[in-house]
């Protein structure tokens, strides 16, 4: 597994940590982190994909 995959994942585990807790300055703080290390496309790409699948899973 390549580095900017597994940074890819520890940013969404702890984007999706962040939102059950109610904690949006970890939300916020994470996100920063995120858009500094590995580009505004991928963390769109990653929020994308996330909200996808919670709607999914909704129906």
């Amino acid at each position: 597994m390549s580095y900017n995959t597994k940074m890819m994942l520890a940013l969404l585990h702890e984007l999706l940590m962040a939102l059950p807790a109610n904690d949006a300055d970890s939300f916020k703080e994470w996100l920063s982190l995120g858009l500094e290390e590995l580009g505004r496309n991928v963390v769109i790409e990653l929020m994308q994909a996330w909200v996808s699948a919670l709607l999914v899973k909704g129906q």
